[in-house]
């Protein structure tokens, strides 16, 4: 015959299940707030592009792997030439690039009809 739980234990259980939720809840709170936080937040300012040069239309791409600290690498190839840019870049074939000369220095790859630039490789 089993023995009764006693109430100490009863209420021990309860009070570490009753916790456990309290903690989910707060999880889930901070989260929700988090992502209102990160939404609501101004975005950064756009560079200021010194100057425009065409870069033609894309031909192909391809992609180097490249380990820690840069990652991955893409050599863009155009009509007016190849471009090595880092990270993963992508466009379809035929759209227009364009080289930016920016305030700070960088000279980015830029395709305006996919909104997407990345930072040639120095």
């Amino acid at each position: 015959m089993k023995k009764p739980r006693s109430t100490k234990k009863s209420r021990a259980e309860d009070n570490r299940f009753a916790l456990v939720m309290v903690l989910v809840v707060l999880l889930i709170f901070a989260f929700v707030m988090g992502v209102l936080i990160w939404e609501i937040t101004p975005d950064q300012p756009s560079p200021v592009v010194v100057s425009e040069t065409d870069a033609g239309h894309v031909l192909q791409a391809s992609f180097t792997q490249i380990y820690f600290p840069r990652g991955t690498d893409t050599m863009v190839e155009t009509d007016r030439g190849s471009f090595l840019v880092s990270g993963t870049f992508t466009a379809l074939k035929g759209h227009a690039l364009v080289l930016e000369q920016r305030e700070n220095g960088f000279h980015m790859l830029c395709d305006r009809a996919e909104k997407r630039c990345l930072a040639l490789v120095r």
